[in-house]
């Protein structure tokens, strides 16, 4: 009788085995498209284990305990901050919501090295940040052409040449 019970529980632990390890796979996706993430990095808030997602935006968190804090991470994402609960409650399955990119001013120099704006001996023209969001131009070519410094030859599919 004892031999049945043993055969019966081995029987039973490879079924449920893979169910188990699918448990302990988490799948973070972009909150908008739905894509999955690649690259992710996921960690405890000691930093003591870590993970990252693959291609499929799938990780293994089988070595994360249940009580640990999970920071997800991703330079294009905002951070993510779940519990072990909370993930076992949404079904191992993370969105990302997509960060905006704010970006300071941008030189164009027709120079092949960098230099710094007060050794340049030639006229240089700012376009503010308040400027650009104000014309919403589609292109850089249009950006520069609404300047009205810069004579802009368009081209094909909305491309363009600045005239200097």
């Amino acid at each position: 009788m004892g031999h049945k019970k043993l055969i019966t529980w081995v029987l039973f632990s490879l079924l449920l085995t893979p169910f188990l390890l699918h448990a302990q796979t988490v799948t973070v996706t972009d909150e908008s498209t739905l894509q999955p993430v690649e690259d992710v990095y996921i960690y405890n808030t000691q930093k003591s284990k870590t993970a990252v997602t693959n291609a499929k935006g799938q990780a293994d968190i089988s070595r994360f305990a249940s009580s640990d804090t999970l920071i997800f991470q991703h330079p294009s994402f905002k951070q993510l901050v779940r519990t072990a609960g909370q993930l076992e409650q949404q079904g191992f399955e993370v969105k990302l919501t997509e960060r905006t990119v704010m970006l300071d001013e941008i030189f164009v120099s027709a120079s092949k090295r960098e230099q710094d704006q007060t050794e340049i001996p030639r006229k240089i023209t700012q376009i503010q940040t308040e400027e650009v969001a104000f014309t919403n131009p589609q292109t850089a070519a249009d950006l520069l052409q609404a300047s009205g410094e810069v004579f802009v030859q368009k081209s094909q599919l909305g491309g363009g040449s600045p005239m200097i």
